[in-house]
């Protein structure tokens, strides 16, 4: 299982002294986001991801407004508040959410079809924050976050579960398609679920992307395991010979670990043994619930198409080719290669992703709405339709993007 961006949460008994009525609320998050920033003369209207901004600051961003003004704020709230004077008015009027909605605006757009993004496990949206803050296309993105994450409801354990809830929120958006969708690592598995769902509804759902995402192991094809296992001893071995004697014991070891690791997620289903400490405990619990609804799932037929966003550095244990896993499953399957790891892709690389995602969606939104329909449930596998092939031809132009 693949680890993911820190979503930890700081707590700090520290509070914001509301006698000091010299320094008012806009000052001292000015003080806290220049530190946090490392810049200086901070505007009242600058953007955080703007001013460069990630997951990783606005996690230390939300941890030093905890310790300042004593308000323990989810660090989702960036979304919603990007600016210190939108953050100030909240703080100052002490309008401390009571019950976060698990629906976020990322990116305010036009009317049209909107971009829904399911996080990866535990259900952050900061995850991509920096892909969402860079499509250039303007249109609405939300995300949404699982049950269980506000610390309050217990979490859902089945990804039907995960996607039905899914789904009322997308629904409380827009009561008819077109959807575009999109899910990261763990996300895209519910992401998947969702599409199936909403296409047996008869709703439109041109674009479903999987961000580096795969079902559990078992669900694998007995061919697609042979490949994966062959392949990774094969790169072992060649690594293995550029190693010191000294290193060589040590990178067995490891290695060993790791196939152990594989066989035994694809032979039985368990829960996650992943190092969770770092993580709030709320989150750690959606973590564990979304990996044991993970490792339970199998997918079913889905007639449409998968756009799938796979990183150039693949792990070892990893098939080499998408299509391997998902074909069984999908009509149609097409994979775009990005610069970056599994979580690289999505901060060091951000700007190639999101250039990525900006130019599907630029050729589905220029599609016919009558002919590019993906997700209509039937018996058979689809031909290429308007949307195919803008995909394809995205596709071709995405190459002078990729350097890999």
């Amino acid at each position: 299982m693949h680890a993911f961006p820190d979503c930890r949460t700081a707590n700090s008994s520290a509070a914001f002294d509301r006698s000091d009525t010299a320094r008012d609320t806009a000052v001292l998050l000015t003080e806290i986001w220049e530190g946090v920033l490392g810049r200086s003369d901070l505007e009242p209207d600058a953007n955080f991801f703007d001013l460069g901004g990630d997951s990783l600051l606005a996690t230390q961003l939300f941890a030093e407004i905890e310790a300042k003004f004593g308000a323990e704020l989810p660090p989702d709230l960036i979304f919603e508040t990007p600016t210190i004077e939108n953050m100030a008015r909240i703080l100052d009027a002490e309008l401390k959410p009571e019950a976060p909605s698990a629906l976020i605006t990322m990116k305010s757009g036009e009317e049209g079809p909107p971009l829904f993004v399911i996080p990866g496990a535990p259900g952050s949206a900061l995850q991509l924050g920096q892909v969402v803050s860079k499509i250039s296309e303007p249109i609405p993105v939300y995300a949404i976050k699982p049950k269980g994450s506000d610390g309050v409801e217990a979490p859902l354990e089945t990804i039907e579960a995960m996607a039905e809830h899914c789904i009322e929120h997308i629904l409380s958006v827009r009561r008819q398609g077109p959807y575009f969708l999109t899910g990261y690592s763990l996300g895209g598995v519910v992401a998947f679920e969702i599409a199936r769902r909403l296409a047996a509804a008869g709703h439109d759902v041109p674009l479903l992307l999987l961000l580096d995402s795969y079902p559990n192991e078992r669900s694998w094809s007995l061919r697609c395991h042979v490949n994966v296992l062959a392949s990774g001893l094969l790169r072992a071995a060649g690594e293995l010979r550029m190693r010191r004697a000294s290193e060589m014991a040590h990178y067995l070891g490891e290695r060993c670990r790791g196939l152990l690791q594989y066989v035994s997620r694809a032979a039985i289903a368990r829960a996650t043994q992943d190092s969770l400490e770092d993580v709030a405990p709320n989150l750690r619990r959606v973590y564990a619930a979304t990996e044991r609804a993970a490792s339970r799932y199998r997918p079913g037929c889905y007639d449409g198409r998968i756009l799938f966003f796979q990183a150039s550095k693949i792990a070892l244990l990893e098939p080499r080719q998408p299509a391997m896993v998902w074909k069984r499953f999908v009509g149609e399957i097409e994979t775009c290669r990005l610069l970056g790891d599994h979580l690289t892709m999505l901060t060091d690389h951000a700007e190639t992703t999101a250039a990525a995602l900006s130019q599907y969606i630029e050729r589905l939104r220029a599609a016919k709405p009558a002919s590019r329909s993906l997700g209509t449930a039937s018996a058979k596998k689809p031909s290429q339709s308007a949307s195919g092939s803008a995909i394809s031809l995205a596709a071709a132009n995405l190459l002078s993007l990729m350097h890999v």
